[in-house]
Formats: structure tokens, sequence, C-alpha cells
């Protein structure tokens, strides 16, 4: 029996180290396909702005006129903006002024318009924007994103962040509380309205390999990461795949990690393509207009709760059933007054 155990560790040993000496003799052959496909997947698939990112000033990166102190935020609300002044200051005035945010929580603006004079001045009005000079559409999304999130991490302490889109209307206070029933110091959190079956689309179709699917992820129109989640990602920047799905790309991110806790939440609205509807369950949901908002805004004032004139659903909410496949996971159907 000994002479036996003996020699099936022989075997196994011989093995590592044939199979150490190929992968050995594959890196550092230059002229192999293996070689050739790594470097070019390195050089291509990381986006200049990602690559450039630990040698720029940030004078050169962003501009912005926030104070910034020693202060740890509980959560922060960055919101990318694209509809312009008009529609920053909607939300100034509505769901993003002092008095809904509460003092543990602070709102800021990703901008990418330039840097025109009215541009400056409303950030040194308000101080609560940060002008990314380096990124464009031409990037793919998922890149944009880690841009965003290794500056706000440079110039804030925060615990958790929630990332959302301008013409969404938001009940912080309401997110806040999620926070607290979700955190455990021990876990990572990632919490949205999750998708595991959504198709390949757009140019990622002809790069995405992973898997027949996008990864399992929230929706782009607004989820919470915890500090921790987002530092893994910046300290693996290099490393990372960028596709213009930026959930999708999350999603693959977090595939390697066990310790994180991924939250369904059936109060996020959050898809780009369609809203399910009005429900005042919601959390987060988008509006079509600014008078919409100011509306909205106006109906939650008066109960602190409710801020639909009137609750009707486009699509039925559902559940996520974690011990099911990503392809089987989104079948149970539920009536969102009934949550």
């Amino acid at each position: 029996m000994a002479s036996n155990r003996t020699l099936y560790w022989s075997l196994f040993l011989s093995l590592l180290v044939s199979l150490g000496s190929s992968i050995t003799i594959k890196k550092q052959d230059k002229n192999s396909a293996y070689y050739k496909y790594t470097k070019i997947r390195h050089i291509e698939g990381i986006p200049s702005c990602i690559t450039d990112l630990d040698q720029l000033d940030e004078k050169d990166s962003i501009t912005h006129h926030i104070h910034t102190n020693n202060v740890t935020l509980k959560l922060l609300v960055l919101v990318e903006s694209t509809k312009g002044e008009e529609w920053r200051m909607g939300i100034r005035e509505t769901w993003g002024s002092h008095a809904s945010l509460g003092e543990e929580t602070l709102l800021l603006f990703a901008v990418r318009e330039g840097h025109s004079s009215l541009l400056m001045n409303e950030s040194k009005e308000h101080k609560d924007m940060i002008i990314f000079n380096r990124v464009s559409s031409s990037h793919p999304k998922s890149s944009c994103l880690v841009h965003y999130l290794y500056w706000v991490q440079k110039l804030f302490n925060f615990s958790f962040l929630l990332r959302t889109h301008d013409k969404y209307f938001v009940k912080p206070r309401e997110i806040m509380s999620l926070i607290h029933s979700h955190n455990q110091f021990d876990l990572e959190l990632y919490l949205g309205y999750f998708r595991g079956n959504k198709e390949i689309e757009g140019s990622d179709s002809s790069s995405w390999f992973h898997c027949p699917s996008y990864a399992v992820h929230a929706d782009d129109g607004g989820y919470i990461l915890s500090s921790g989640l987002i530092e893994r990602f910046l300290k693996a920047k290099s490393y990372l795949y960028y596709y213009n799905n930026e959930g999708a790309s999350i999603g693959l991110w977090c595939s390697p990690f066990k310790d994180i806790k991924f939250v369904h939440d059936t109060g996020f609205d959050t898809s780009l393509e369609r809203s399910r509807g009005c429900l005042n369950s919601y959390s987060i949901t988008p509006v079509a207009s600014l008078a919409q908002m100011r509306e909205m805004y106006s109906v939650y004032r008066m109960n602190g709760q409710a801020y639909c004139t009137k609750e009707y659903e486009n699509e039925h909410t559902y559940h996520y059933n974690w011990s099911a496949l990503p392809s089987k996971c989104c079948q149970e159907k539920i009536h969102g007054k009934k949550l």
C-alpha cells in the first residue's frame, strides 16, 4: 500500500512539473498563438482612459470645486449627468436637496460636457460636480464607470455608492434604510434589480465570450456597491474586461469572489430600456420630464412615502431565484402592489 501511495505521488508530481514546464514554454515562446492572443487582448482590451489613470495628475483628469474633507459618508450618490444644467437644478431642488438627503449622504454629478464658462460657474456655485476631462462616448461604458470610481474614491471617504442617472427619481432615505438592513461587516454588497438571462447585444456581441448570455448583474439605471467592492475593481483595473454593458461588466468582475452579498430589490425600477410603471413601493424609478419629477416630489413631500399620482404597472416584477440557473432566474412573477 505504501509503495502504491509513493507511486501515485510520484506520478502526480511529475504531472505538475510537466504542466509547469509547458506553461513556461508557452509564455516564453513569443511566436506562439497563445502569446500573441494574450498580448493583443492586454493591449487592445484596456481603454486609454484606464491605462493612463495612475500616471495622470488630478488637474489633467478632472475639474471640480468641491471642498473635500475627512468626514466619512455613509452613502455617496453618483449621478451620471447627460441632460444638462436644467435637469441638475431639478434634482437639486427635489429629491437631491439637502433636506431629502440627510447628513450622511452626498449628491455628486458626473459630467462630461466640456469646459464652458457656464459650466464652470455652475460648478463653483453648487460644488457638487466633477467634470471628467478624459472620458468620451467612444469608451466602453464600464471603463467610464471605473474612471469615475477611481476619482470619487480618491476625493471622498464613503461606505456605499449609489450609481444612477439624471432621469431617475430617488428616495435617498429609503435607500439608506436598505443599506442598513443588508449591511454585513464580513460581506461586500451589490444591490439592485438583477437579471440573469439577458442576451448579449450591440458592440458586445463581437467580443463577449464568457458564456451564452451576459453575466448575472443589476440593471444599469441604478445599483449600490460597497466601497470594499469598488476597491477590488480599482486594484484589478488593468486586468478587467471592459464591455459596453456596464452592469454585465460588473457582474463579470464580481464572479471570482464568494464574499459578496447579492441583493435583488424589487423597489429598483432601473432598466434603461423600459420602466416597470409607477408604484409607491419603488425607491428609485425613471421620470419622463422635469415636470413629472417636480410633481412626484411634491406628492412625496406631502405624505412622506407615496409619490405616484396614480399607481400602474407596465410589466410584472419578479423575485430572483438565486438557487436556479441564470436562465431560469426570473420566472417567479409577483404583483408589485402586493409587495
